[in-house]
């Protein structure tokens, strides 16, 4: 039988017979591999610790770090021209018209919102419910455009975020000329405020306020909800996007605004007086 100290001979001697340099394009394939699984383990939270190692162990995971930057080099290759195929096809976008509500969001449900606390905005005119363990900030302004436009959260919301500040949400209301559509309002409002955001072509999905119809929109930094009722709209603000890692315990932006969404309601005899602000021309 083997000794440990022949195993160590053995296996040093086997990584000294090796190469002693990588390609480059093979060490950075191993490195982007590396980084990714980095990335998608960032979430998981889990403690860094620092391990000893005796040689034994240095040597096999010597061994191991080898076999992974082989199979990288392999995996790299057969990504190149006249290797492993075909390429394969990159992902169809969605045309905005057709977008629908996302897998995740469909899959997960509706947000639990039985345990969450309800705010009363005598500004504008509604309630809204929000998890209890959020702090809120209250509106000192009524919102009005463009001037609360680039503002994010803006100060002139009921805003609502997470303990560690890292998600915030916004409603508050904007009273617009009669005869306004949500399209008209929102090619006002997407040059000025969306800077970042193509102003066309842009991804919705349906939703709903205390029973009247509006929209999600998905702009390229954040996330935000229209209801008009009337003279009156309604918007409930995500600033994030979609997809950002800091939403994705709530299952998206979209899915958290619908949460929100689902505990407003409008008050008996609408806003305040000082709740009417400026539509944008």
């Amino acid at each position: 039988m083997s000794t440990q100290r022949d195993f160590d001979r053995t296996a040093q001697a086997w990584l000294a017979e090796g190469p002693s340099e990588l390609a480059d394009r093979v060490l950075d394939a191993a490195l982007d591999e590396v980084h990714l699984t980095n990335q998608r383990r960032r979430l998981a939270a889990l403690p860094w610790r620092t391990f000893s190692l005796n040689t034994p162990l240095r040597v096999a995971a010597g061994i191991a770090i080898v076999a992974v930057l082989g199979f990288a080099a392999l995996s790299f290759l057969g990504r190149g021209p006249g290797y492993g195929g075909a390429p394969t096809p990159g992902p169809t976008s969605v045309p905005s018209s057709t977008a629908a509500t996302s897998p995740a969001a469909t899959s997960l449900g509706a947000i639990d919102t039985t345990t969450w606390a309800t705010y009363t905005s005598t500004r504008y005119g509604f309630s809204i419910g929000y998890p209890a363990d959020w702090i809120v900030r209250s509106a000192d302004h009524d919102w009005a455009f463009p001037a609360d436009a680039t503002s994010f959260p803006p100060t002139a919301g009921e805003t609502f975020h997470t303990p560690a500040g890292g998600v915030a949400v916004s409603a508050y209301a904007v009273t617009v000329a009669p005869g306004t559509t949500m399209s008209a309002w929102l090619q006002a409002y997407c040059p000025v405020a969306e800077s970042n955001s193509p102003c066309t072509a842009l991804q919705s999905r349906p939703t709903s306020l205390d029973g009247h119809a509006g929209s999600i929109v998905r702009f390229t930094e954040d996330t935000q909800a229209y209801v008009l009722i009337g003279t009156r709209l309604y918007i409930v603000g995500c600033w994030r996007s979609e997809s950002d890692p800091t939403v994705l315990p709530f299952g998206g932006a979209s899915r958290l605004l619908d949460g929100f969404l689902s505990t407003m309601h409008l008050l008996p005899g609408g806003p305040a007086p000082t709740g009417a602000s400026p539509a944008p021309s």
